[in-house]
């Protein structure tokens, strides 16, 4: 998300928007300075029907050759998120959500859902609430059954945007911390089906517009740390009109003139509480952050960030021995565009497309603005190659949602991208707009095969929040799509390989789920590698097992690096099942 409007020219996007779209009399905006000239002006508000140029869906017959087929009313699965649009206030927070958490609360094997619910603005004066939230037990072949009543997950708080998940305490159930407009949440399993709020006890009570978040070990000392980001400081300003009082519409404030709200850092302290070392850390305030993602970019064995901003430059931080942490945003070249300037950036994933063994990274962004596919360099420097791989296409749209996975099982990491507007009325592009796929062609090129993705592909949709993850079970990587105000999309993947591994890894020199990770395995004469990261896709929580493919039935080795240094093997002796890799138990 980003804003261009008339007081932007220096970009030269609006020449460019003039180029492509035509000129009338109220230029199109980023994230909206949609503004009335005068806010005392009345805006007479147009129906909900959008005036932008729609995108062209395409009729779609269901064929055995789909990549995937939309099941989320089959499985039992009947959540909408929701943003409060129909309460006619256009505050900036309606843009924003909503994620989802592929996340196996019970520990029964297989992947839960778990999904925020969003919030609306009602009343005068104008009051923020919550809807529920709601959790889906998955009790295998494609039946999911609600639990949210009795989950302690159940009571609207405020506005929810996103989701975290992390086991705090290690005791090998995951937690979850929910991101909100006002007071975010932290969760924990009691391990009997439920979960309790200890966000005051834990210590990380804190007000504002926080968006994403990630548990990660960044001191590496067992016990798994928080990092929120926050999006504006909005207190004030969240009443102003916004629109074309020429053509009387109004519509959703964008985010350019508000001061950015901070992102910050929690140590674990190992007893459910939390200490707040943001300021230590060298956590920046001056990102609007929309979505962070935690991993080891330079193979040194601690956790780095990448923070995902709006209007804004990027932050990354390289994580070290002792604090603070090293940003290295404009070093690394992932700050801003091959111009310089900031971007409207959300998604976000990391993968070795190319098959070098290093983790590329890869982030969408706004309408107007190519998405970046960033080809990481031996000197852990990042380079766009967007173009050159033939991703161009995302430019009229806004990305939101994402995955760098291999979803058809050759060992190349494809891409899927959610997309849909944040303006409801005043964007170029439409409030819904159509998902795309693609095919990663041997680390050279990508191929769009959305028109083969099934029948949800050819449709448009107010796309948000996405993870990926097995949810049946059959070595082939499944999508979770939140959309707003629309029933959410589960996309099963019917592309499943003959012969595949699935592997879990657990740490124990370090925490539990080994954020930092990286599992390489021979694959057609070559190394495929894998990397353990959290965080990605929008404000979303993945499937943290790694799926490989295999050429046959034979066994083989797989190499992990663990973030405490040390290098082991395991020997995989059959197909088609699960691996649990615990450190110290390879050779």
């Amino acid at each position: 998300m980003s804003s261009i409007s008339t007081r932007i020219f220096c970009f030269g996007i609006a020449t460019l928007t003039a180029l492509l779209f035509g000129c009338n009399n109220s230029t199109p905006s980023r994230r909206g300075d949609p503004r009335a000239n005068d806010t005392e002006t009345e805006v007479v508000t147009t129906s909900s029907n959008s005036q932008q140029p729609a995108e062209i869906s395409f009729p779609h017959k269901a064929s055995m050759d789909d990549w995937f087929e939309e099941v989320s009313d089959s499985s039992g699965v009947r959540f909408t998120y929701r943003n409060g649009r129909e309460f006619g206030h256009y505050w900036l927070a309606e843009s924003i959500g909503g994620g989802v958490a592929m996340i196996d609360y019970d520990q029964d094997g297989d992947l839960d859902l778990f999904f925020p619910g969003g919030g609306k603005v009602d009343g005068e004066p104008p009051k923020v609430s919550g809807f529920p939230c709601a959790l889906y037990r998955n009790d295998g072949g494609w039946h999911f059954v609600d639990v949210t009543e009795g989950s302690g997950l159940e009571q609207p708080h405020d506005f929810s945007f996103g989701v975290a998940v992390g086991d705090i305490d290690r005791d090998g159930y995951p937690d979850i911390f929910l991101t909100c407009y006002r007071e975010s949440r932290l969760y924990r399993n009691n391990r009997m089906g439920a979960f309790e709020d200890i966000t005051q006890s834990a210590g990380i009570a804190f007000d504002g517009m926080n968006t994403a978040a990630v548990f990660a070990d960044y001191d590496r000392d067992g016990w798994v740390d928080l990092f929120t980001t926050g999006y504006c400081q909005v207190d004030g300003q969240e009443d102003k009109i916004c629109g074309d009082r020429l053509r009387g519409i109004r519509d959703v404030c964008g985010p350019w003139d508000l001061p950015s709200a901070p992102d910050r850092l929690y140590r674990n302290r190992g007893d459910s509480t939390f200490e707040d070392v943001t300021s230590q850390a060298g956590i920046r305030s001056d990102g609007k952050g929309l979505c962070v993602l935690a991993t080891d970019l330079n193979d040194d064995g601690w956790v780095d960030f990448f923070v995902a901003n709006d209007t804004s430059l990027n932050h990354l931080y390289l994580g070290g021995a002792k604090l603070p942490l090293a940003e290295n945003g404009l070093s690394s070249g992932l700050a801003a565009s091959e111009e310089g300037n900031p971007e409207g950036s959300m998604g976000v994933d990391l993968g070795d497309y190319d098959g070098d063994g290093l983790a590329d990274l890869w982030f969408t962004n706004y309408e107007a603005e190519d998405n970046a596919l960033c080809r990481h360099g031996t000197d852990h420097t990042f380079s766009r190659v967007t173009l050159a791989a033939n991703l161009g296409n995302g430019r009229p749209r806004v990305g939101f949602g994402t995955g760098l996975v291999d979803f058809d099982s050759d060992g190349w990491l494809d891409i899927f991208v959610s997309n849909g507007h944040v303006l409801y009325q005043m964007g170029v592009g439409s409030y819904e707009q159509l998902p795309l796929m693609y095919r990663n062609q041997e680390g050279r090129r990508f191929l769009d095969v959305s028109e083969q993705g099934g029948a949800y592909f050819g449709e448009r949709h107010p796309g948000r929040g996405v993870a990926v993850g097995d949810l049946d079970d059959d070595g082939a990587p499944d999508i979770v799509v939140v959309h707003q105000n629309e029933p959410i999309a589960i996309l099963r993947n019917r592309n499943p390989a003959e012969h595949w591994y699935r592997l879990e890894l657990q740490a124990v020199q370090t925490e539990l789920s080994a954020v930092g990770a990286r599992v390489s395995i021979e694959f057609q004469g070559r190394a495929l590698v894998r990397h353990i990261r959290v965080g990605s896709g929008y404000l979303s929580h993945s499937d943290q097992r790694i799926l490989l493919p295999a050429e046959d039935e034979q066994a083989r080795p797989a190499t992990v690096y663990w973030p405490s240094g040390k290098v082991e093997t395991f020997q995989l002796e059959e197909t088609r099942r699960s691996y649990r890799l615990i450190e110290g138990n390879g050779t």
